[in-house]
């Protein structure tokens, strides 16, 4: 049962204002356990409309990793221990026909953008997504 107090969420702010490490909230469904920064995540995508299709792994970002921006994400990451983040341009040609898997810990999370609006919109933003606990939705605000 998924009782957690807010949803996973990437890091990625501006800088100089983001403090964040790797993501937050919660990697257990379990609400006793306490929700914070510094937890470690993995992206894939894949486009929506392809359900039989291998998600990509997008992402792999942990504390040791460093801090998160918005232009991480833009511009892609690499980092010594191991840490990636690919070029969200690299995802543009598929426009909002894209799915997000987000998982941190034992959490996955589903991820899409709003219609119109694609990836880098997305992981460069705290609203210009829908959620949803499955892989096939639906997808909420």
């Amino acid at each position: 049962t998924d009782s957690r107090e807010a949803l996973s969420f990437w890091g990625g702010g501006k800088p100089g204002v983001a403090l964040n490490l790797a993501g937050c909230c919660a990697s257990e469904y379990d609400p006793v356990t306490p929700q914070s920064w510094h937890q470690a995540f993995d992206m894939h995508v894949r486009r929506f409309s392809k359900p039989l299709t291998a998600f990509e792994h997008y992402a792999h970002a942990t504390p040791e990793g460093g801090m998160l921006f918005a232009q991480d994400y833009r511009d892609g990451k690499a980092h010594a221990s191991g840490d990636f983040i690919s070029p969200c341009g690299n995802y543009d040609a598929w426009g909002s026909d894209v799915v997000m898997r987000l998982t941190m810990g034992e959490v996955v999370d589903y991820i899409r953008p709003r219609s119109g609006l694609n990836l880098c919109e997305v992981l460069t933003s705290n609203v210009n997504h829908l959620w949803s606990g499955v892989e096939e939705g639906p997808f909420e605000t």
